[in-house]
């Protein structure tokens, strides 16, 4: 079983060390991109914000995308009993239909014990038609919960409240 969660571990650190690198800020040829902006109320509200620097150092805001929240209809909290301990939220819905495709996985850590989850859906720019069915979806995100205390954590999907618990300081055994 130690195999199979640290290939786990492994796989998940992958996709996560994919995922950062891609909310990297970017500039090039006088354009700062900012491919994900929090605000108060929504984790991920604004995406791929594009700047252009101005002669008089000004910063002149060229595009910018609202998120669009996808449909969740089911979450759930995984905790893998591993040294340290994983902790993955599993989000389910659909997108309204075979238009649109998944946007991007906001998670952002909140005060000493909240975590945030948004998942966002882009339409897609096509000349096709598309489908009207519903497509239905099924996410496992990790959560950064390494050199957390113990402790009891809530986890806000879509509004839906969830919460998990470490029973010791969450690092790596001595």
């Amino acid at each position: 079983m130690k195999i199979s969660q640290s290939v786990l571990g492994i796989a998940v650190f992958m996709l996560a060390t994919a995922a950062f690198a891609e909310d990297a800020p970017r500039f090039q040829n006088q354009v700062l991109t900012i491919p994900r902006v929090d605000t108060e109320d929504q984790a991920g509200r604004y995406q791929n914000a594009h700047f252009r620097l101005a002669e008089d150092g000004r910063w002149d805001l060229q595009a910018i995308t609202e998120a669009q929240p996808a449909t969740v209809e089911s979450s759930e909290i995984l905790v893998v009993d591993s040294k340290p301990v994983q902790v993955f939220a599993k989000i389910s819905g659909y997108f309204p239909s075979g238009c649109y495709n998944l946007g991007s996985i906001n998670v952002r850590r909140r005060g000493v014990d909240f975590f945030e989850v948004v998942v966002t859906q882009v339409q897609l720019q096509t000349v096709a038609f598309c489908t009207q069915a519903l497509i239905p979806f099924s996410y496992t995100v990790p959560l950064d919960v390494y050199g957390l205390a113990a402790g009891t954590y809530r986890v806000f999907i879509h509004g839906n409240e969830h919460s998990f618990t470490l029973a010791a300081d969450n690092n790596l055994p001595e």
